[in-house]
């Protein structure tokens, strides 16, 4: 690690170690990012495109099912929670990474 005081953070060469834990963690926060879109579009295009997809769910439920507005709306709360949750994870795994790094030095 370079600790010379002209060399700004930005500019700062990372040990091969960290910059692969930073590259892999990068990754996968993105691509979990960019299936948001298409899954919801997906859910939302169900009630469109495959109409005896719901067949099988109970009669009582075929109002909400056959809604693509719904589905998308509900695919879009879920994965919400899903990626706040993988959030609160990231920032954990961020803190336990910083720590391990604080204690080797």
């Amino acid at each position: 690690m370079n600790t010379r005081l002209d060399v700004h953070p930005v500019d700062e060469k990372l040990p091969l170690g960290k910059l692969s834990l930073l590259g892999i963690q990068h990754v996968l926060v993105m691509y979990a990012r960019a299936l948001a879109v298409p899954l919801i579009i997906g859910f939302g295009m169900i009630p469109l495109v495959a109409d005896k997809f719901f067949v099988q769910m109970p009669k009582v439920l075929g109002p909400l099912l056959g809604s693509g507005i719904l589905l998308a709306s509900l695919v879009a709360v879920a994965l919400n929670l899903f990626f706040n949750q993988l959030k609160a994870s990231d920032s954990a795994a961020v803190e336990a990474t910083d720590a391990s790094l604080a204690s080797e030095a």
